[in-house]
Formats: structure tokens, C-alpha cells, sequence
């Protein structure tokens, strides 16, 4: 982590900026590699309600605006009109303290999926992955690489539209190369396993296939612990890569090895029964095996996937998600309200 540079630094001057003392801290929501993220209220509207506010914990960092910051302000007003981008009200910062000062959300998908008490018909997850895929068509309209599609970046607002947030390791389009050390394992895509540094949004499209496993399974899809194990799981359901179809991967940095650690071991590809027995929809089988390629070229883009008649298919998608807001209310998740 890297303080930002005096360009950076002038580009945040730019966006509306506010003393951190015009928020009341109500506590912790949660935390992660990135910092904490707080509750706070406006002291001067307290009607505005409640707001969730992204701060940095690295010891000495306090108070530093990142790279990682810039990165996803830059990514955030680039995307401040989007229906299903989380909203940046303003930053907050002093001589000691930074922040981004964001809507507050009422879970994030994770949530959703990994809690069995709560019911997802096909309905509500056409509807879940509809508004997924709607952001992310966003990002990439936008030539913004997300980089870490996971349901802990996906998030549900107090009125139950679908959010993508945290953006701090997202990467604009046109660079010569990409670090391919990004994105969460167990929703990392074969390239980048492969240490693939010329990848493009295709990574995403990898990901939000994993996510929308889940949707169905309840739990993760492909767990592996690194880059060799996690593409090892992923063989064992997609088969190995095939080089006539993907010529390229032989030059990848990690690709040898792994074709002789298991290479010949996963030849056969069984996603689609698996997905269809998983399922018990053909439909929903063949599309998310649209999204989990592993060529990169022949996955769907957003775009393309919106259209995929799955989701013309019956039945339709849910018109909300009053019903996950209903459930989530009867739990009383610790955190957020």
C-alpha cells in the first residue's frame, strides 16, 4: 500500500470533501484487509440517516489517502449515476483522518447465501444476478476492470437494490500489463491463475459465474487455498485446459506446472451435469456454464449475458426483493441497523 501521488491527491481535491468531525462514529460494521468500515449520522441532518463510512486502519496509515483510495474514488464518480454501483456521498478528511463517506446498505450477498434460513426462489435470484450483471455491464462500459467479484463486494440497500462496492483494487483498460495477483481465490479465474499479466474484464465474467453458483449451492463453488490447488478444484469440474482451443495458455507463466501436476488427470469436462443436478434447471445449467469458461474469449460478456434467454425464461425475475429485506428483518443481523 502506497500513499497516492501528488496527481492523485490533486484529482481527490475535486470531489466533495468534508471535516470528519461532521459525522457521529455509532460503531463498527465490519472490517477487512482494507480498514473498518463505520456507522455514522450527519450531526448536522440528523434526518439524512445513517451512513456507512470506509476508513483506513494500516498502522501508519491513518489519515493517508492510498493509491487504493484513489483508485476507487476515481472508479466511483466515474460510476456515481449507476443504479446498482454503491453511492459515494463525499470524502471526509483532516490533517489525521480520511474517508469515504458511502450510503449505508443493509447486508451484503454473502449474507444472503451462505444463511440457509434464508429462501431464495429462482425468481429472486434472476433478479440478484439481473442487477449483478447490470452493474457490472456499468463497470465495464466505463473500461474499469472490478478485479474482486465476490458476494462480500456485492451489496443489498435498505430499499433492496443490488450494490457493487469496493473498488480499491479495480484497474482501468489500456495498460500494457496487469498485476494478476487480484481477486479473491476462490472466485479467481484460470488466467489469472495461470499468472496471465495480458487478462481483460472477462476476469469479472469468471466471478460473478462463481457467485451465482452460490445462489443455488449455498456455498462456495471452487475452494481452493492458492493459485495451484484452487485451479486443481476447478479442473476437477471444467476438465483441464484444452490447448487447441486456447493456443496462448501454454506461454503463461504458472501453465506448465500445473498441466504436469494434473494436467492429464482432468480431461473431461462436467460442469453442465453438475450444474443442471445442482440446478434442476436446464436453462440456468447452460447459462452459468456461458459465464464459467475457461477460455476467456468464449465467456459471455454483461452485456451478452442480460440477454441470454434465461432470464426471459419462466419464471420471470422478481420484481424486488421485498421478501430477502423480510427475512433479513426477522433475523436481526448484528452491524448494520
Amino acid at each position: 500500500m502506497l500513499p497516492a501521488s501528488p496527481t492523485s491527491k490533486e484529482y481527490l481535491s475535486t470531489v466533495t470533501t468534508s471535516s470528519p468531525d461532521k459525522y457521529e462514529i455509532m460503531g463498527k460494521i465490519t472490517e477487512g484487509a482494507y480498514g473498518m468500515i463505520l456507522k455514522a449520522y450527519n450531526k448536522e441532518d440528523k434526518d439524512a440517516g445513517f451512513f456507512a463510512i470506509k476508513t483506513n486502519r494500516h498502522k501508519g496509515y491513518e489519515g493517508v489517502v492510498t493509491v487504493n483510495d484513489y483508485i476507487e474514488v476515481k472508479a466511483l464518480m466515474k460510476l456515481k449515476n449507476e443504479r446498482n454501483i454503491v453511492h459515494l456521498i463525499e470524502l471526509v478528511q483532516d490533517e489525521e483522518r480520511f474517508g469515504m463517506v458511502l450510503e449505508l446498505c443493509k447486508a451484503d450477498i454473502g449474507d444472503i447465501l451462505h444463511n440457509r434460513r434464508i429462501s431464495l426462489p429462482m425468481c429472486d435470484i434472476k433478479l440478484i444476478l439481473k442487477e449483478i450483471l447490470t452493474g457490472v455491464r456499468a463497470i465495464h462500459r466505463q473500461n474499469i476492470f472490478h478485479r474482486d467479484i465476490k458476494p462480500q463486494n456485492i451489496l443489498l440497500s435498505l430499499d433492496g437494490t443490488v450494490k457493487i462496492t469496493d473498488f480499491g483494487n479495480s484497474m482501468d483498460k489500456g495498460m500494457e500489463e496487469y498485476d494478476p495477483n487480484c481477486c479473491t481465490i476462490w472466485y479467481k479465474s484460470p488466467e489469472l491463475c495461470f499468472g496471465h499479466t495480458h487478462y481483460n474484464e472477462k476476469i469479472d465474467i469468471w466471478s460473478v459465474g462463481c457467485l451465482a453458483v452460490e445462489c443455488w449451492k449455498r456455498t462456495i463453488f471452487f475452494r481452493g487455498e492458492d493459485d495451484m490447488t484452487h485451479m486443481e478444484k476447478v479442473s476437477e469440474v471444467c476438465g483441464f485446459c484444452d490447448e487447441s482451443e486456447w493456443p496462448e495458455v501454454k506461454e503463461f507463466p504458472n501453465y506448465a506446472q500445473m498441466s504436469e501436476a494434473f494436467g492429464s488427470k482432468f480431461k473431461e469436462n462436467k460442469l453442465e451435469t453438475c450444474l443442471i443436478h445442482l440446478t434442476r434447471h436446464t436453462g440456468a445449467a447452460k447459462f452459468l456454464c456461458k459465464l464459467i469458461k475457461l477460455t476467456p474469449s468464449k465467456r459471455l460478456t454483461a452485456a451478452e449475458a442480460l440477454d441470454d434467454p434465461f432470464f426471459q425464461s419462466v419464471p420471470a425475475p422478481s420484481n424486488d426483493l421485498s421478501n430477502v429485506i423480510a427475512a433479513l428483518n426477522n433475523l436481526q443481523l448484528p452491524g448494520i441497523e
